[in-house]
């Protein structure tokens, strides 16, 4: 297990935004942090963040999704966790 660390900031001013984000591990499973709010519902699900966020994934790949209003692209990045 391993925990991934996310800071969200705006280009422009570099200051932490709020997004929603949605992580998945390398088995395909939705992570997010225990104390974060997170979208109930039908499509696919998230969590919301104030800026940074936290969440334990398994060691591999990681697909993190960043979305934040139609004024900001989204942003996919993939994060490989080495094995222990």
């Amino acid at each position: 297990m391993a925990t991934l660390h996310g800071t969200i900031v705006d280009s422009a001013t570099n200051e932490p935004i709020d997004a929603k984000v949605h992580v998945l591990d390398s088995t395909g499973k939705f992570k997010s942090p225990a104390s974060a709010i997170q979208k109930i519902g039908p499509g696919t699900p998230f969590f919301f963040s104030d800026g940074e966020f936290s969440v334990d994934v398994g060691r591999g790949r990681t697909d993190i999704l960043v979305e934040r209003g139609t004024e900001y692209r989204p942003r996919r990045v993939v994060v490989e966790t080495p094995a222990a």
